[in-house]
């Protein structure tokens, strides 16, 4: 009896991965893509290697926030201070800060500092000073502005008293409260200098006394009766000629030794103690002493400071060609206004500026308390362009004067002069940045191109693109003429057209606060995720995909073809791209989306095969998940070169297989190919 010879059915197949690409948090993966990864570089792009390893440039911070290169060299803010390696430049509010490079200052805001990046020099770009009421006037010019630049004023610095005797008890032998003295008693003739008032000048802080006169504030006489002499409430003191007192060691307090200049006392109280029952601690009333004399004091000090002996209106940062603000001018309140100092003079204790012809239609001594102000606007967003700073506050749009960052209000009909435009439409301006030959402004939902050479040639232009994430200003970053950005919605690219979304492959995952920056042709990003957890990420901005590094709250900056990674957790700035000598060993993992090779049948895995190089001390570990199994380890390596590791498994039936590679040091990871079986849908 012959049967018929059933034929074998089974499909053997075999696919083979020989170009990685980047990550994919979506659902419609391809071929080579990874699920999700670590430490990996696409610079060895298409095979898998280890990022290469970092070195610690600069350690000991304190609480870094960000790093930021000009001029050749990396500035740091951290814990409140701007710092040069160990030197600390200038000292700043805690908090996230705009940092803008503009000629040779490095500018600071919201704190509005300036440091000269090539004369060390340090200072302000706001200038202010109030004046003491009735100390301005305008000249009959119309054009000048003179005044006593100096704050002195006399402020109450402190209380006391004089000859009231605090009484002083000693334990006697039987333990009775003994009474023994008391403190603080005046002894002998005591002379002082007295006055009738004091006039102020407030640009020297010089106090000059009326009717200065030397006079015996008490007599005490044999009984230790004190008499008062010359001395009331309101006598003002100067000082003491021959303070005399007893008490032994009970010292009381010093007003009476020499009061230093500028100092003086003015008596309170003045008043003659009689019959006061003397109590000691714990014990049984005690007959008082004999009547005495006391007073009680104010103590006052000459406070403030003069510009006048160190440069006057210079002093406080005035300059000539900056525009001003002058307010609290009620005399002649017509002469409130923005006006541009065109000179400043000087002559003897007398300061002038000189402002353009006829900017002032009053003229003599305003009775108001007088203000200057050379105006700087509270920048939500700032950058340099074209020899000028800008930014935006509130729904303005702002340029300073070209090449002066301290100048914002300066409109004098010239090519230098500074730059304001009120923008239409809500919502915070997010980031702005220097593109061709414009600038750009964005808001979340809206994009602003500013174009022209200077302020009368300026346009601007709108448009309801996606825009910055508010809180990443930070990630914009040109490569190539291309801009990258953080935007609510994702990862764009902007070239001059429409924003294009490059961050597909991070699927529905969502992130904020995002820091960003450049090596070469790779855009790093590190970006919050919603658990509250950083990570940096790098875009291959040549081929088009993403791989993510570590979980660090990072911050960037390129300098002298270095790129240095800031790692606030750590509170360290990393050196990249160097030899593995601090890291050791570089731990890396990858792993590839999950394979179903597009049929709707059951398949059968049979092997693995790995093609891959490895440097001495480095190893690779496979692990294996079955229709999302647990992940089992199938074969681990650590020598060789060029060759094929083959990973036998058992064969099993599944639908989904993935695949997870990860190791340490240095793997050249070229080619994996899988065998696998079909079988039944079933």
């Amino acid at each position: 009896m012959y049967l018929p010879a059933l034929s074998n059915m089974e499909q053997r197949r075999q696919q083979q991965i020989i170009t990685f690409g980047g990550i994919n948090y979506g659902q419609n993966t391809q071929e080579g893509q990874l699920a999700d990864c670590r430490n990996l570089t696409a610079e060895h792009f298409p095979c898998l290697h280890p990022r290469a390893g970092r070195k610690t440039a600069v350690s000991g911070l304190t609480a870094p926030e960000q790093i930021f290169a000009a001029e050749g060299n990396l500035y740091i803010v951290d814990n409140g201070a701007l710092k040069l390696g160990d030197s600390t430049l200038l000292t700043l509010t805690p908090g996230k800060k705009q940092l803008a490079a503009i000629n040779s200052k490095l500018v600071v805001f919201p704190d509005k500092k300036w440091y000269d990046m090539k004369t060390g020099e340090v200072g302000t770009l706001f200038a202010s000073y109030n004046a003491p009421a009735g100390s301005i006037s305008f000249g009959e010019d119309g054009k000048t502005v003179t005044a006593h630049l100096g704050s002195y004023r006399v402020e109450k610095t402190g209380t006391g008293t004089l000859g009231i005797r605090e009484a002083h008890y000693e334990t006697d032998e039987d333990g009775e409260q003994e009474y023994i003295g008391e403190k603080g008693t005046l002894e002998g003739s005591n002379t002082f200098t007295v006055a009738d008032s004091y006039t102020l000048n407030a640009e020297t802080g010089a106090l000059t006394f009326a009717n200065e006169r030397s006079v015996i504030l008490a007599q005490v006489n044999n009984d230790n009766d004190i008499t008062k002499k010359n001395i009331q409430a309101g006598t003002l003191f100067r000082k003491a000629e021959r303070p005399k007192w007893t008490g032994g060691e009970y010292t009381p307090e010093t007003l009476f030794a020499q009061l230093p200049a500028g100092q003086y006392a003015v008596v309170t109280e003045c008043k003659t103690y009689q019959n006061r029952p003397i109590t000691p601690p714990g014990g049984t009333p005690k007959p008082s002493p004999k009547p005495y004399f006391g007073i009680r004091y104010d103590l006052y000090a000459v406070n403030g400071q003069s510009y006048g002996d160190s440069g006057g209106w210079e002093a406080m940062g005035f300059r000539a060609g900056d525009t001003i603000r002058i307010r609290g001018c009620t005399t002649f309140p017509e002469n409130n206004g923005t006006h541009t100092i065109r000179e400043i003079r000087q002559s003897g204790e007398t300061y002038t500026l000189v402002f353009s012809d006829g900017a002032f239609s009053k003229h003599g001594t305003e009775a108001g308390a007088v203000s200057f102000e050379r105006y700087i606007p509270e920048m939500e967003v700032l950058c340099e362009s074209q020899n000028r700073l800008w930014g935006a506050a509130g729904g303005t749009v702002y340029a300073s004067a070209l090449g002066d960052p301290c100048n914002w209000e300066t409109f004098d009909g010239l090519s230098t002069d500074s730059y304001a435009v009120a923008v239409a439409g809500g919502g915070q301006f997010t980031a702005c940045c220097s593109y061709g030959s414009g600038v750009l402004f964005f808001k979340e939902d809206m994009l602003y191109k500013i174009l022209g050479g200077y302020p009368a040639e300026y346009t601007l232009y709108s448009y309801h693109y996606p825009g910055v994430q508010l809180g990443s200003a930070e990630s914009l970053i040109n490569i190539n003429e291309v801009l990258y950005y953080k935007g609510a919605a994702g990862v764009w690219r902007y070239a001059g057209a429409a924003p294009e979304l490059v961050s597909g492959a991070f699927g529905l995952r969502q992130y904020t606060n995002a820091w960003a920056g450049r090596c070469g042709q790779r855009y790093y990003l590190s970006m919050k995720g919603k658990d509250g957890g950083y990570g940096v990420w790098v875009y291959d901005t040549l081929r088009g995909f993403w791989l993510q590094e570590d979980e660090r709250n990072a911050g960037f900056a390129w300098s002298n073809g270095r790129f240095y990674l800031l790692d606030r957790g750590a509170k360290k700035v990393y050196l990249t791209g160097q030899d593995n000598s601090e890291e050791t060993r570089v731990p890396w993992s990858a792993e590839l989306c999950a394979m179903d090779e597009v049929v709707h049948n059951r398949k059968s895995y049979s092997r693995l095969l790995l093609r891959a190089d490895f440097e001495a001390g480095s190893w690779l570990k496979a692990e294996i998940s079955m229709d999302g199994g647990p992940w089992q380890t199938a074969g681990q390596w650590s020598a060789g070169h060029g060759q094929t590791r083959v990973i036998p498994l058992l064969p099993r039936r599944c639908d989904r297989f993935r695949i997870r590679l990860s190791g340490e040091g240095n793997v050249m990871l070229r080619s994996l190919t899988r065998d696998y079986t079909l079988g039944s849908e079933y």
